[in-house]
């Protein structure tokens, strides 16, 4: 693993920025010119995995295919000669968007609009370079000081961008059927875990993020994640006037556009989102929302094609409980999953009814594993969790906290991370090292087996009694 001193690239390694559950980002400098750069590293116990290694060389393929003023820009790529993949980053010196909606909240319309423009602006050209963003979320995006504004646009973590044009979609394809993203952003066609999603997804998270900064609330919320999923297919998403009376209702109407289920109902194009949004008077209607079903099946919001498969996969969601904590779980086994359909349906009916707009969540999960299993977590205060596997939930904050990874036999291993979204944390213990002993010990040790080696063969040769014959 990558120490504090450590040369990597043109950059010497003076300090860690963050830590997630699947890679370290540590602030590096240029030992010369004293540029900073922000250097992400995958965990070491994530290296041999093809699939993590896929996504951060797609990352790093991706913000450097764009090229965009609103993204942040990869300097470097490459391994250590200890085998560590990374790649460099600009640093940037600012504010997280979630941290300013945790505190600020509701922002001021022109300050939302403006933000959510610049985002548009970023997408719209990720979009045209064939990558499409797949988890976009007020964590992804930074505001830092640029000129005379104090707010300007970066947008980050490309780490489940879809790349769809043809010289690289076949080297980067995310298998059929599975869920990718932070599930209170997610769009209808990703909750389903359909392969068919296009830069329309992307709209549908903008429209989330919009209507956070907006209210300082989520537009479609729940106490698990199967819930979240749930209204995200089937709820039609609430009147932001209905938060905050005083917004006008042509933002209210971009943002019934930007929230519509399906695909073709929303924004074409991330541009024209961000006309929209520079000029929200003269934005259009959105179109009128499909006839509703019959009122007894519970999917009134939901094509009756695609009801079925939505039911079953949620229903595989909510028994799948904390496997959602790291933004990845198979859509295969939805089908065996079919008879607890009406079971579901009937849990979710008032959810559909309801008009308000629930909060957002006070707790986050955090999903434990290790390798061999069995491990006991323990808590920043020393407490005992529980032994991996593990799922807990805990108050979401935005201070970092280390988790310990102890078992009998292996070396401790520590963890940290930063409780303001659900994630997961796996290590790979190795066997502790049998313990130094002092070497006037060992030499001592060595002296008495050799005398007590020297005593027995004395003795063997003393208790050996000559023959006798009879005459």
């Amino acid at each position: 693993m990558i120490r504090f001193g450590e040369t990597v690239g043109n950059y010497r390694v003076v300090a860690k920025l963050g830590e997630g559950a699947m890679g370290v980002v540590f602030l590096a400098e240029h030992p010369i010119i004293g540029r900073k750069a922000a250097l992400k590293v995958i965990h070491p116990e994530h290296a041999r995995n093809p699939e993590v290694v896929a996504r951060f060389v797609t990352e790093a393929t991706a913000i450097n295919r764009v090229g965009h003023p609103h993204i942040v820009e990869v300097t470097d790529f490459g391994t250590t000669p200890g085998g560590d993949f990374y790649f460099a980053m600009e640093y940037l010196e600012g504010v997280a968007l979630s941290d300013v909606i945790a505190k600020e909240a509701p922002l001021a319309p022109a300050r939302a609009l403006t933000i959510a423009a610049q985002i548009a602006d970023a997408l719209g050209a990720s979009h045209a370079h064939g990558v499409i963003h797949r988890d976009l979320k007020p964590d992804n995006v930074f505001l830092v000081p640029r000129g005379d504004d104090p707010a300007f646009v970066k947008v980050l973590d490309f780490g489940l961008a879809k790349l769809v044009s043809h010289d690289v979609a076949r080297r980067f394809d995310t298998r059929t059927g599975v869920v990718l993203g932070t599930p209170y952003y997610m769009s209808p066609e990703q909750c389903e875990g359909s392969k068919e999603i296009d830069h329309r997804a992307d709209v549908y998270s903008l429209g989330v993020v919009l209507f956070e900064m907006l209210t300082g609330r989520l537009p479609f919320g729940g106490a698990g994640y199967g819930e979240v999923l749930m209204q995200h297919l089937v709820r039609r998403p609430p009147s932001i006037r209905s938060v905050v009376p005083e917004l006008p209702e042509h933002i209210d109407a971009i943002l019934q556009r930007a929230l519509a289920k399906a695909p073709g109902e929303r924004f074409a194009t991330m541009e024209q989102f961000r006309e929209a949004l520079l000029q929200p008077a003269a934005a259009p209607a959105p179109p009128s929302p499909p006839r509703a079903a019959p009122a007894d099946d519970g999917l009134d919001r939901v094509p009756r094609s695609r009801a079925p498969r939505a039911v079953a996969f949620l229903t595989v969601a909510a028994l799948a409980g904390g496997a959602f904590a790291t933004g990845l779980v198979h859509a295969g086994s939805v089908r065996r999953s079919l008879a607890l359909a009406p079971r579901l349906l009937a849990a979710t009916r008032p959810a559909v009814a309801q008009a308000q707009v629930p909060p957002a969540p006070s707790t986050v999960s955090l999903t434990f594993g290790s390798e061999p299993p069995g491990a006991t977590i323990l808590a920043p205060d020393g407490t005992a969790l529980g032994e991996t596997p593990l799922a807990i939930h805990v108050p979401r904050s935005d201070r970092a906290g280390h988790y310990r990874f102890e078992k009998p036999g292996f070396a401790p291993k520590e963890m940290e991370s930063i409780p303001n979204v659900s994630s997961s944390m796996f290590v790979r213990l190795e066997p502790a090292e049998p313990p130094e002993r002092d070497e006037a010990e060992a030499s001592a040790a060595r002296r008495r087996a050799k005398a007590s080696a020297r005593l027995q063969r004395s003795l063997d040769a003393d208790s050996v009694l000559a023959p006798t014959f009879d005459r």
